[in-house]
């Protein structure tokens, strides 16, 4: 039997074998688990116990490596599953991070509105859509439409019949007034409020806070990652300015004066957004299509675009620099609430508390 040398203890390969062992898969759990780098550090330091193991000189070093191993492994188990819980709580209710990368830059545009004929409406909608995944129906409104609910979301949604309806006005970038069919869809009967956005995206960077307020201060492409988490979409400018209009060819979908009844602008909003739902709908049983928050759409802008358009579910340009946004604000006058008003912003522009969104979701 090969003697030992001087000053070593026999016990301590052994010793150290299973100490090695213990950090070799306390790192190895912690890595498949967690991931991070101590449980990194505990696998190299238990595979340099275990190669020191047949060398007396280097057992007590071997032992040592294996012993900050198992205090490694062990503490980042214990101490990952804390930090997780504590960024849970704290990322959801705090925007600072969320808002620093971003810059703002605004355009807008006056231009007055006067379409001229009334909406067209194919009323062969089927009766039901239970078999749409994800949706169960819950009711007709007052306004005679049928509506569903989003069952990920909560979220109620209005399915519109196909038809055709003037879109636009004769001036600035809503020219020319032309025709416009679309198909049968189902859209959200209120914006996205911020309870459903932190149900879905785990934070709320709004800077009105309240669960049935909408959500604002995201950008386009915030809006559209939370709609490929659910599924949905977002209308196009057309999709919104049919569901808008419900029908009416006037300024507004109750009328060519301002009514603070059915919108929330600065004239009434006392510099603030509001819960969603608390003004009057409009003929599709729709709340807010005017007013409280602009909201994203999926065209790229073009201020010509209208001229040469496609009269069947028009999709906006193929590229482009800016996406367009409909609707007005909290922080606008009514002007600027018209049915046929549209304004441009780049798709990363986060930090305004006016821009916000609905969704859509098609119906075959």
């Amino acid at each position: 039997m090969e003697e030992l040398k001087t000053g070593a203890n026999p016990s301590t390969p052994v010793k150290t074998y299973g100490l090695a062992t213990a950090s070799l898969i306390l790192g190895i759990a912690g890595f498949i688990l967690c991931i991070g780098i101590p449980s990194l550090l505990a696998v190299i330091f238990g595979i340099i116990g275990l190669v020191r193991i047949g060398k007396s000189a280097g057992a007590l070093t071997g032992k040592g490596q294996a012993i900050a191993g198992i205090i490694l492994g062990g503490l980042w188990l214990v101490l990952f599953p804390i930090l997780v819980i504590l960024l849970a709580i704290i990322i959801p209710s705090n925007s600072f991070i969320y808002d620093l990368v971003n810059k703002k830059s605004a355009s807008q545009t006056d231009s007055p509105s006067i379409p001229s004929d009334s909406a067209r409406y194919d009323e062969t909608v089927p009766a039901d859509i239970d078999a749409l995944d994800g949706f169960t129906f819950i009711e007709t409104n007052s306004a005679g439409y049928k509506e569903y609910r989003h069952k990920q979301t909560g979220m109620v949604f209005v399915l519109l019949p196909a038809g055709s309806f003037q879109m636009g006005s004769n001036d600035a970038d809503e020219k020319p007034i032309h025709e416009v069919t679309l198909n049968s869809f189902l859209i959200a009967k209120y914006e996205v409020t911020q309870s459903q956005w932190q149900k879905i995206m785990w934070n709320n960077p709004s800077r009105f806070k309240g669960d049935n307020n909408p959500v604002e201060k995201v950008s386009w492409d915030d809006c559209r990652e939370f709609c490929k988490k659910t599924g949905l979409r977002l209308p196009t400018e057309a999709e919104w300015e049919y569901a808008a209009r419900a029908g009416t060819n006037t300024l507004f979908y109750w009328g060519d004066e301002e009514g603070g009844d059915y919108m929330w602008y600065s004239g009434n909003s006392e510099d603030t957004t509001h819960p969603v739902g608390e003004k009057k709908p409009n003929g599709f049983g729709l709340y807010d299509m005017s007013g409280n928050i602009w909201e994203w759409c999926s065209d790229w802008y073009g201020d010509n675009y209208y001229g040469s358009s496609p009269k069947n579910n028009p999709q906006g340009l193929a590229s482009g620099q800016y996406r367009v946004l409909r609707g007005g604000a909290w922080c606008r006058n009514a002007y600027l609430c018209r049915l046929s008003y549209r304004i441009r912003e780049v798709p990363s522009v986060r930090d305004t508390s006016y821009f916000g969104f609905r969704c859509v979701q098609n119906f075959k």
